[in-house]
């Protein structure tokens, strides 16, 4: 995974992965995302608040 100009993220996973590897790298991405989205939302509310 490599990040792009603007909000772009590249997935490059290898040429030879299972349809199960392929889950697990949505499902890992999915949280740090998540995780991230969470913390920038905690932030907001530090600053508001």
């Amino acid at each position: 995974m490599r990040a792009l100009p603007g909000d772009t993220v590249a997935i490059c996973p290898p040429l030879v992965i299972t349809e199960a590897q392929v889950d697990e790298l949505f499902d890992a991405l999915q949280r740090a995302l998540s995780r991230f989205a969470d913390e920038q939302a905690g932030q907001a509310r530090a600053v508001a608040g």
